[in-house]
């Protein structure tokens, strides 16, 4: 096992939690997008786990998240398609990179090469790989207690929050995080943001 990071990161992270991905196609992408980086920040932690038990315990954890999404035919290909751009992104970021922008480029002149929620998984991939990180760099938890508790927990790793006004900006600043939204990632959101219409196709990419 790898030493735990000195650095709990007590503000916690943006993006395990639903209202993070409010620029999406609807609550239920908000959800899977959140259960994905639920599901590779377990494995994540994974590594500074104190013993085997708690090491298997995360993977385990992890495994039933991706499994319950894997096995969901109303987005099994977008959840799947998230998790090997992601792949993508930990193993060649660069041409990753050239990838994206080739794709963004082709799509404002009308061409569809990569479509809305296969774009909108190819920011959130890079974003998560961003900040992994930059967190380790700083030497921050993947999860912080309080997060591995609740992931640990039950069925499903976050519900959904009523507040009053129902807004993303309500549900961030409830749980402390309203000011964890950069304005690169705010720029990303909205060049991410086509027709939320379902895709037709998402191609595979080939590195």
């Amino acid at each position: 096992m790898t030493d735990q990071p000195t650095t709990p990161g007590s503000r916690g992270h943006r993006d395990i939690y639903p209202a993070s991905y409010d620029d999406t196609g609807g609550p239920e992408e908000q959800r899977w997008r959140a259960d994905f980086a639920t599901a590779v920040r377990l494995r994540e932690s994974s590594r500074y786990a104190e013993d085997d038990r708690r090491f298997s315990e995360f993977v385990a954890r992890a495994d039933e998240i991706d499994e319950s999404h894997l096995n969901n035919p109303e987005h099994d290909r977008h959840y799947s398609y998230l998790a090997d751009v992601f792949a993508d992104w930990q193993r060649a970021p660069d041409t990753m990179q050239r990838f994206l922008e080739h794709g963004i480029s082709d799509d404002r002149q009308g061409i569809n090469v990569i479509d809305a929620t296969g774009l909108r998984s190819h920011h959130q991939a890079r974003e998560l790989h961003n900040d992994l990180a930059s967190e380790a760099q700083r030497g921050q938890r993947p999860l912080t207690d309080a997060e591995l508790d609740t992931a640990l927990a039950g069925p499903t790793p976050w519900e959904p929050i009523a507040e009053p006004d129902g807004s993303a900006a309500s549900l961030l600043s409830a749980a402390g995080l309203d000011d964890t939204f950069s304005a690169g990632a705010a720029t990303d959101a909205t060049e991410a943001h086509a027709d939320a219409a379902a895709p037709t196709s998402i191609p595979e990419v080939g590195l």
